[in-house]
């Protein structure tokens, strides 16, 4: 397995003439009250965060004086030990115990910092580094605070000495080592994560690179340079401005395009090669190997009715959390008039989906599911998972939402709107495409025709004004339509009839492809979704025409998976690479 270069988060004050702290951990001193790793038995809970040796080189000398854990709650614990070591399982280089009650300091809700009585000096470069702590539960209990980023081979548990679990996608845990040294570096900007995706919607070979960096130095950083190397060589280099404050964290993405076809048999490296228009101090943290994986977006279903007075205030908080800029061209929801009752916009479908429950033909809204992912705490038992759950606000979407965009997907969708000559029908054109790791035993794609801002004045606990979202209009089928893979491909298109008092400026269309189990609904999970606006419809049947006094011709011709067209009356979805560098989307 490729391990992804680590780095130190520094966050840098002045003690004297000469020496600095700084923070060694990759949360930002940031914590969590909610958390997805529960451990519901009776014992010892470890908790560890690793530092890559290669990180470490740079602080030889250095003295790590104290270590940070943040917990979500303490309740049912009394005892927590922090700890440094070069493995999991190995001895404790340094450790310090304290109690609920009876030391200084005491066991805490939220951060504890605890000093050791004899400092550990870093010898740096030779052996990895965990910051950790271990702390007995007399039950059940959730403990382990995660943030963002997530950080692959970072994080990790174990309950009563058992196997360590990698609990990395979720976040990094919340674990800090204070540091003091007298020589840490001004510019250093360095790599925790990177990956590079398919992005199939903005031409036939565009790709996307996302990467994770952190600022370990102890000034800003305003702009970057980026090698993107393919198989050795550079496919792409580019430049990009950002404002990254000491010890802060950014997740950035930004397009390329390396002119063929590409697959997973490539490997891709993404490398730092300048910041603020000079050199950075510390090299080693600079290059990462870049995870090939499709970018996975996130399907929302929300249960709610007209009648349910309840339901206006989960639809307000995921109306809040879609109108984020980081989650509105990536998360996307669909509504299921069911749960309480019924009303005018129940569509037969959302009958069916009551199966979703687990209680089923218990069912109850508003509720949700997100991915159809059976990873979600019960309304009643938090120890309980299942498919739906009532999120609290809009924060509680985000949380869920974060874990799920982290998650690679192994299945990408391309969607193409074409309306018929009179614009009374719209025709959807679907392509997907999978990977060598696509294991989906039972695939079904399914296409919905949404509306949304349907002004409403019978929504109960709303008052008079509510208006709807996400309202299903019209459907390809209720359990989708087989997946029959042409290779690692498959294409499908299916027309929807539009009624004069939809407005098409509200209307989208949502494709998603998942796993079909009528014997069990707790695994009939998202591959991958995508979504396309009928504002962005294409209406002219040829090329579009272009204003202003340069002609404007066709250069190439290509299909979804990337492959030139020789000839032009091909039928199905066609990407055309213009002369002016733009590419327009047809359908044939």
């Amino acid at each position: 397995m490729k391990k992804t270069l680590l780095l130190l988060g520094l966050s840098a004050c002045t003690l004297g003439a000469s020496a600095q702290t700084a923070t060694l951990g990759f949360c930002n001193s940031e914590q969590s009250t909610e958390t997805s790793v529960r451990m519901d038995e009776r014992g010892w809970l470890d908790c560890a965060l690793r530092i890559p040796a290669n990180q470490l080189s740079g602080y030889a000398g250095s003295t790590v004086t104290a270590v940070r854990a943040a917990l979500v709650q303490r309740i049912n614990t009394d005892s927590l030990r922090v700890w440094l070591r070069h493995s999991p399982d190995g001895p404790n280089l340094a450790e310090q115990l304290i109690l609920r009650s009876g030391t200084t300091p005491t066991v805490q809700q939220g951060w504890n910092e605890v000093p050791f009585d004899t400092p550990y000096t870093l010898e740096g470069g030779s052996e990895d580094l965990y910051i950790g702590f271990s702390i007995y539960q007399k039950t059940g209990v959730n403990i382990i605070s995660q943030v963002s980023p997530r950080v692959r081979e970072s994080s990790f548990c174990r309950l009563k000495g058992g196997e360590w679990t990698d609990i990395s996608s979720y976040g990094v845990v919340s674990v800090e080592a204070l540091v003091s040294g007298d020589k840490l570096p001004q510019h250093d900007l360095g790599l925790l994560s990177a990956q590079v995706s398919p992005a199939p919607t903005t031409s036939a070979t565009a790709m996307q690179a996302t990467a994770t960096l952190f600022n370990a130095g102890t000034e800003a950083v305003s702009s970057i340079q980026f090698d993107v190397d393919r198989n050795g060589s550079t496919a792409a280099q580019t430049e990009l401005n950002l404002s990254l404050q000491p010890g802060q964290t950014q997740t950035i993405s930004f397009p390329f395009d390396p002119q063929s076809e590409v697959d997973e048999s490539d490997s891709w490296q993404l490398k730092l090669t300048g910041l603020n228009g000079g050199a950075d101090e510390v090299a080693d943290n600079n290059t990462a190997e870049a995870v090939y994986a499709y970018q996975r977006n996130v399907l929302i279903e929300e249960f709610t009715t007209e009648r349910c007075p309840n339901c206006p205030s989960v639809a307000n908080a995921l109306h809040e959390f879609l109108s984020q800029a980081s989650y509105a061209d990536r998360v996307y929801a669909i509504a299921h008039h069911s749960g309480y009752y019924e009303d005018s916009f129940t569509q037969p479908a959302d009958r069916e989906y009551l199966q979703f429950y687990v209680e089923y033909p218990y069912s109850y809204a508003p509720g949700m599911m997100m991915n159809r992912r059976a990873a979600y705490p019960h309304y009643n038992s938090s120890s309980y998972l299942n498919t739906i759950f009532i999120p609290g606000s809009a924060s509680t979407i985000a949380y869920y939402a974060d874990i799920e965009l982290q998650r690679e997907a192994n299945a990408v969708l391309g969607l193409t709107l074409a309306y018929n000559a009179d614009s009374t029908q719209v025709t959807a054109s679907v392509g997907v495409k999978c990977n060598a790791m696509y294991d989906t035993p039972n695939p079904r794609l399914n296409v919905f025709l949404l509306e949304n801002d349907i002004f409403s004045s019978s929504q109960s606990g709303a008052g008079k004004s509510f208006y709807q979202q996400h309202v299903t209009r019209a459907y390809n089928s209720t359990w989708g339509e087989p997946v029959v893979w042409d290779d690692n491909t498959f294409q499908y298109s299916c027309t929807f009839d539009l009624q004069d008092n939809w407005v098409k400026d509200n209307m989208e269309v949502i494709a998603f492809v998942y796993n079909y189990n009528a014997n069990d609904f707790q695994k009939c999970e998202v591959d991958n979704c995508v979504r396309f606006k009928l504002t962005d419809i294409l209406e002219q049947t040829g090329l579009p025409t272009v204003c202003g006094p340069k002609a404007v011709t066709e250069k190439a011709r290509y299909d979804l998976s990337g492959r030139r067209l020789s000839q032009p009356d091909s039928r199905g979805i066609q990407l055309i690479q213009l002369s002016d560098g733009t590419v327009k989307k047809v359908i044939r």
